[in-house]
């Protein structure tokens, strides 16, 4: 097994973990009873 291959992996998983996160927060923040479904600063 090659270890150049290791980080790839690593940032790969990590953008995915960022990717599912963000869309569970999201839906969290959509409120179905608000009208604004997001803060708006």
């Amino acid at each position: 097994m090659s270890d150049s291959s290791l980080p790839v992996r690593r940032i790969v998983l990590f953008t995915v973990v960022i990717a599912v996160i963000v869309i569970a927060v999201i839906f969290l923040l959509e409120d179905p009873s608000s009208e604004f479904s997001y803060p708006v600063n």
